[in-house]
């Protein structure tokens, strides 16, 4: 079976900012098949949203982009490399079997390898 047909993730990525969307992006370029990113906040980008000022983008895209204009670019990234986005999705443990402990407006529960039980599907 595969990790889309168990519902695993290959790889769990925690934190939707830059450096959690460009790890995703990288993981998905190299091959990796199921790659899943997991944010608490209802959009990608991290603290880079609140901010007015430039300059984001420059290396990454070619031109200067505002905060919330950069988190908005990384979405349609993330989304074209083809990362499945949780959002609104705080990872509250780690549990030694690999087992992520997830909240969401849904509910808690579990969700790995070894769970017992999904969690409640994340809001998008």
């Amino acid at each position: 079976m595969t990790a889309a047909e168990t519902g695993i993730a290959d790889v769990v990525v925690v934190g939707g900012g830059p450096a959690g969307v460009a790890a995703a992006l990288e993981l998905r370029r190299a091959g990796i098949g199921r790659v899943v990113l997991l944010d608490r906040e209802g959009a990608l980008g991290g603290a880079t949203r609140h901010c007015t000022h430039s300059p984001f983008g420059m290396r990454e895209f070619g031109r200067v982009c505002l905060g919330g204009a950069y988190g908005r670019r990384l979405a349609r990234e993330a989304q074209r490399a083809g990362v499945e986005v949780r959002l609104n999705c705080s990872v509250t443990d780690l549990g030694q079997d690999g087992t992520l402990a997830l909240s969401t407006p849904e509910g808690a529960g579990r969700s790995g390898p070894s769970a017992s039980s999904s969690p409640p599907a994340p809001a998008r």
